[in-house]
């Protein structure tokens, strides 16, 4: 295949893309990456005894998820212990809550958290998650189950779920995040399946097919070659009547296209669209990537020079009494972000001296902006206000994130906002490709946040990479032979040739023929839409008349059937089956001599 292809980004979505563009025959693939790594988000780095993950850390979920389908038969993966995960509150003067309380606490708030994926729940309230929680929040501490938490306690606990939900959502508060997930879903399964020694970074070799899987082993598609780094994408004019798309770089290289995948953050398209695109995107799409949101999550990693903690300490989740929150708030260097850190937690046996703390919105953002010396005095000072039990030496060393204040990213991943609501932006918009004038793709977009089922993840990021290869793919492809099962409901076996076929025939003839229409069988996502949609039956019947029987005031009338006359109509022998029109019958008059029923029949 010889047309050009632009990648922008080399990230999981772009890698995506590339891999499956490269395996069918697209000779002309070139990924400009901005900054001089592969990866995006996902950033496996050395630290400690052996690697930690900036970004992206747990394969989440088994069913549905394509990255475990890659991953399942090689022996990269563990599953996790649910008593990994299993911490205690404890409070900023040193009281640690009981283990029993603690698990409750977790259970709650996760309990709640789950619960909008409950249709009822998710369709009965329409607002944000943050209401949503404060109004169940308020609920459960007048049951007696949670009869030991008294109001300062549950000021404390409001707080430390509120970070905590914001971290699972990449949300800056959760009076932003709508109730309405749309379409996600999360993959059934361990939902903290780890990447033992390697780091998330493995999954670049997996789609590269670098892994061998035995005698089923596939082709190697190496897109090292394919990638120039440090090309920074300033502008994209697309458009061109009869000229290929200009790509423009920071550098001052430039680039030409026929099709160019942007798979940037919705950060940067947030930051930059405005001056990237050219000419300007249309409404719909700059109102899907003005409504969406992205987030701020960061980690802190502390290493020492051996553990401080005992063997069956799993960390802590931090609640802030008053008295201490004052004297935070009071730190002159610090004091402006401390209070944003959700816990310090151990997370993997392959490091025994480190401990990774969680930080999560503005808070995040704030530390973002001070120098490595002073987070790790931050950290430290944390550690040893809460964990007043054990003597705290000095960190040998620290590492953390920053995935705002980074220019190639601005946030850390994307969720649904109540503005997002309100414009009627969606994934699906921010995944709908720019057309030129013939209806063909010009400017595709993939990335977390273009999908419907799983933004936020990686498993999202690598399907919309290869959803957007899958568009050009399907493109340039020969047609599917839709001819000859069609042709077999006409007198003559005629059949026809077409390098593009456009289906308009009703959703019914769908539902009854497609198995038999299309060779091969339509995908998966395409039976489902389908099959799940309904298809209805409205009919009219129209009399004339000699004469009106009617009075000239008279326009209409509906039916109500009472029990006897019911029953005898279902007692005629020949139109018992439908005269009964049960929702409504009305009529009007069209003319002197005519008049119109319509009626939904049940």
């Amino acid at each position: 295949m010889d047309k050009k292809i632009i990648i922008v980004g080399a990230g999981a979505s772009g890698v995506a893309a590339a891999t499956k563009l490269v395996s069918n025959g697209f000779k002309h693939v070139t990924i400009l990456e901005a900054g001089n790594r592969i990866g995006g988000r996902i950033n496996t780095i050395p630290f400690g005894a052996n690697v930690v993950d900036m970004g992206a850390q747990w394969c989440h979920g088994e069913k549905g998820n394509v990255v475990y389908e890659m991953a399942k038969d090689k022996n990269v993966l563990a599953h996790s212990n649910e008593d990994d995960f299993l911490t205690t509150y404890v409070r900023s003067d040193g009281e640690e809550i009981s283990i029993e309380l603690s698990k409750k606490l977790s259970a709650f708030n996760i309990q709640i958290y789950e619960s909008l994926d409950n249709e009822d729940e998710k369709t009965s309230y329409q607002g944000s998650y943050g209401n949503y929680f404060a109004k169940k929040f308020k609920e459960a501490l007048s049951t007696e189950e949670f009869k030991e938490v008294n109001t300062e306690l549950a000021h404390e606990c409001y707080d430390a779920f509120h970070k905590m939900i914001n971290s699972l959502d990449g949300a800056n508060s959760w009076f932003d995040t709508s109730c309405n997930a749309h379409e996600y879903e999360n993959c059934d399964g361990d939902f903290n399946l780890n990447w033992k020694d390697k780091g998330y970074v493995t999954v670049f070799d997996l789609l590269q097919n670098k892994i061998p899987e035995g005698e089923s082993s596939k082709p190697v598609i190496d897109i090292i070659p394919l990638i120039n780094f440090n090309k920074d994408v300033l502008k994209i004019v697309y458009n061109q009547p009869d000229g290929p798309i200009k790509i423009e770089c920071k550098d001052g290289s430039s680039y030409s296209a026929d099709h160019v995948i942007c798979t940037v953050s919705l950060g940067v398209l947030k930051e930059r669209n405005l001056n990237m695109f050219e000419p300007l995107l249309p409404l719909w799409k700059f109102n899907a990537i003005d409504g969406m949101m992205i987030g701020t999550v960061d980690k802190i990693y502390l290493e020492f020079d051996k553990p401080f903690w005992n063997e069956d300490w799993n960390g802590f989740s931090i609640l802030w009494k008053l008295e201490q929150l004052k004297l935070v708030r009071a730190d002159p260097i610090n004091g402006d972000w401390l209070e944003g850190l959700i816990g310090f937690y151990r997370f993997n046996p392959l490091q025994p001296n480190v401990i990774c703390g969680w930080i999560v919105g503005e808070k995040a953002q704030k530390m973002e902006l001070k120098s490595d010396a002073d987070v790790k005095a931050g950290a430290e000072k944390i550690l040893r206000m809460f964990l007043r039990q054990w003597n705290i030496p000095n960190a040998k060393t620290m590492v953390r994130s920053m995935w705002q204040s980074n220019p190639l990213f601005r946030g850390s991943y994307s969720n649904y906002t109540l503005k997002a609501e309100a414009l009627g932006a969606s994934c699906q918009k921010l995944a709908e490709p720019i057309n030129d004038s013939n209806g063909k793709p010009v400017v595709q977009f993939a990335g977390e946040a273009t999908s419907a089922k799983y933004y936020s993840c990686v498993h999202g990021a690598v399907e919309s990479g290869w959803r957007e290869a899958d568009r050009l793919i399907d493109l340039y492809k020969p047609s599917n032979s839709v001819g000859q099962h069609w042709s077999n409901h006409s007198r003559n076996s005629s059949s026809y040739s077409a390098d593009h076929v456009i289906c308009t025939i009703p959703l019914g003839v769908l539902k009854e023929r497609h198995l038999h229409l299309f060779e091969p069988i339509l995908p998966l996502s395409k039976f489902t839409n389908i099959d799940g949609l309904s298809f209805g039956t409205v009919d009219k019947i129209f009399l004339e008349f000699d004469k009106p029987f009617w009075s000239s005031d008279w326009d209409d009338f509906s039916i109500l059937w009472k029990l006897q006359q019911l029953e005898e109509v279902h007692e005629d022998p020949i139109n018992g089956v439908w005269l009964d029109v049960y929702l409504a019958a009305m009529l009007s008059i069209l003319s002197n001599q005519m008049y119109y029923a319509f009626g939904s029949l049940v």
